[in-house]
């Protein structure tokens, strides 16, 4: 009897594991495809979210983002430095009064919207340009209410 549970356990602690892995790696597939049609000089449809230049021109600010799902604007910050291996900064206000940070040395970014999920794709500045073969310097990170979470490590 304690075998079966026990093998009972290890199959529902594994397979949610593994279905969880295999969507994770769908995502990450997902962001490869289309990274590789935008560095062919093609735009895809609703894939980026533009930034307004902010007049003193260090920020950027990225409007009509609700990402606490409330019903209010959140204030999200992208700055970066004039330099390529300067430090790119994304500060996030939500408008609970939370505070979400993610700083990045030497890397470039830019935020998606899937769906209502919202993402960041970071890499180096190079790694964004026409017709640049290392694409595994990017990342994926996931942004929610509560974190900023990366999900792919190389895209």
């Amino acid at each position: 009897m304690s075998r079966c549970v026990f093998f009972t356990i290890i199959y529902l602690f594994i397979f949610p594991v593994r279905s969880n892995a295999d969507q994770q790696s769908q995502i990450c597939s997902f962001f490869h495809r289309n990274m590789e049609v935008i560095k062919k000089g093609k735009e895809l449809k609703d894939f980026k979210i533009d930034y307004d230049y902010l007049e003193h021109g260090i920020d950027d600010i990225y409007q009509h983002l609700d990402i606490d799902n409330d019903g209010i604007d959140d204030n999200v910050i992208r700055s970066c430095g004039a330099s390529l291996d300067s430090i790119c900064h994304l500060t996030i206000g939500l408008s609970s009064g939370k505070k979400l940070e993610l700083n990045l040395p030497g890397e470039r970014f830019f935020l998606i919207r899937i769906k209502s999920l919202l993402y960041l794709i970071s890499g180096k500045a190079t790694a964004f340009q026409k017709n640049v073969t290392d694409n595994n310097n990017k990342r994926v990170y996931q942004i929610d209410k509560d974190d900023i979470k990366l999900i792919c490590n190389k895209i």
